[in-house]
């Protein structure tokens, strides 16, 4: 005759649990994405002795311009494990230098703010130089729009509100004022950390041009 189980109904015949088999470990955090993009910096006291309007115009007048770049790449957010490989091709682009020329003052729109602007004149040594940038590390941008589009400029300040008239008007009888030129000689990869203060761009790489 089989001998019956004894069960006492306290845990339905089941075992409790509570040292069947190893505690799950947590999973270390993985390493936050780096905010990357190619560049060429312009020296900010550069900037304001070569564009002297910029000390009639309230919204710049006591401007720090310690962060202006022309931007060659915006990368967006790049894997930690992807970021040596980026800066080692990047370090094999090749290009010539050349001299930069800026000319004209405006503003375009964005959601956060408009944006007022230095234009840069495009030449073949500057558009060559964007080629190369983009074959040799275009495949880690993060979200590209397929559309090749290129408009250099060096952002200036954001604004909170829309240009005033008096702005507009200034900025309209700059918008074909050659200032002068800068001399480019090479173009650095950089992350951008964002905090309260604002956004400060680490130079990861700095790539000399020919």
């Amino acid at each position: 005759m089989a001998t019956e189980e004894k069960n006492d109904g306290k845990n339905g015949g089941k075992k409790d649990g509570k040292n069947d088999g190893k505690l799950k470990e947590k999973r270390p955090a993985e390493p936050r994405p780096k905010r990357m993009f190619a560049a060429i910096p312009f020296p900010g006291r550069t900037i304001r002795e070569t564009i002297v309007p910029l000390e009639n115009i309230p919204e710049l007048k006591d401007k720090n311009f310690s962060n202006i770049h022309l931007t060659l790449l915006f990368l967006g957010n790049v894997k930690p494990d992807d970021a040596p490989r980026l800066l080692e091709k990047a370090s094999l682009a090749r290009a010539e230098s050349f001299e930069a020329v800026v000319r004209g003052l405006g503003s375009f729109s964005r959601k956060n703010g408009p944006i007022l602007w230095a234009g840069i004149e495009e030449n073949p040594a500057l558009r060559a130089l964007k080629t190369e940038v983009d074959e040799k590390i275009g495949e880690f941008v993060e979200k590209p729009d397929g559309k090749g589009r290129f408009s250099p400029h060096l952002t200036l300040t954001r604004l909170k509100a829309a240009p005033s008239k008096e702005l507009v008007r200034a900025l309209e009888s700059e918008k074909e004022t050659r200032f002068g030129t800068f001399p480019v000689r090479s173009f650095f990869v950089y992350e951008s950390i964002i905090d309260r203060r604002g956004a400060e761009h680490v130079p990861m790489l700095e790539v000399p041009l020919l």
